[in-house]
């Protein structure tokens, strides 16, 4: 019986999940302007020729945050001394 409670209480939730995301999204697309722009979006874009492979990177990277997270990863390994610098 309690496991049947708490299978019922984490599909609720995850339905609230679902619900609270598409609310977030749709807040996002209105106070941005249009539609939100996906992954899948730029493989289309991509497949249809409008944008070159390079183009298809480094958008992709652009929108999933990797190339600031790369930046971030650049400046901690620089700001760590190396031996050489002792001379």
């Amino acid at each position: 019986m309690v496991s049947g409670v708490a299978l019922m209480a984490v599909l609720i939730l995850g339905v609230a999940m679902m619900y609270a995301k598409r609310m977030y999204v749709q807040r996002m697309s209105e106070q941005y302007g249009g539609e939100a722009f996906t992954v899948e979006d730029l493989q289309k874009l991509r497949d249809s020729g409008q944008i070159s492979h390079e183009e298809f990177d480094r958008c992709r990277r652009a929108l999933l945050g990797l190339d600031k997270i790369d930046k971030e990863k650049d400046e901690s390994k620089s700001s760590v001394p190396t031996d050489d610098d002792d001379d």
